[in-house]
């Protein structure tokens, strides 16, 4: 006997958030309460989505709990303070990425994370960390590398230079 039963609605409903939803987290409740229709062990489920079995009871109950409504997939809003310089740093850290640090004064051809808390801090007066600020440029995509700096290779003529 199947753990949940779905009516062919709400199978398509479900279906179609699994292909249209953007949270990953509502597509893996979607196609866990899917396969549990199809008849899979809540076991075999929590399994392969690589969560444990209580959390897909879970889901199963908070489904039916909430008369099977698309936002019961969805997360609730989590307890404590939002975040408050994340992302006012990371807008204005962006649009220093996008200029030249020497066009700002500073005598560096490239920007570091201890130099974009320096110039964050200088015009608008927010106190962002390096942790912070790493943390709100490595969602867009920046990663960060230490510049390596190459010796000048010897050009091919030195000896003739050097009167030799």
């Amino acid at each position: 006997m199947a753990l949940l039963r779905l009516t062919d609605a709400e199978r398509g409903h479900l279906r179609g958030l699994a292909k249209r939803s953007d949270d990953r987290r509502v597509i893996h409740r979607a196609l866990a309460l899917l396969d549990l229709d199809s008849g899979s062990a809540p076991e075999a489920v929590a399994a392969r989505l690589g969560v444990g079995r209580s959390t897909v009871y879970g889901w199963v109950a908070r489904y039916r709990s909430e008369r099977r409504a698309a936002p019961s997939l969805a997360d609730r809003p989590r307890a404590g303070r939002p975040p408050t310089t994340g992302r006012a740093a990371a807008a204005l850290a962006e649009a220093a990425l996008a200029s030249d640090p020497r066009a700002a004064g500073y005598r560096h051809t490239t920007w570091a994370v201890p130099l974009l808390v320096a110039h964050l801090k200088r015009p608008a007066g927010r106190e962002a960390s390096g942790t912070t600020i790493r943390r709100a440029l490595h969602g867009p995509g920046y990663r960060w590398n230490r510049p390596r700096f190459v010796r000048s290779r010897r050009s091919p003529t030195w000896r003739q230079a050097k009167g030799g």
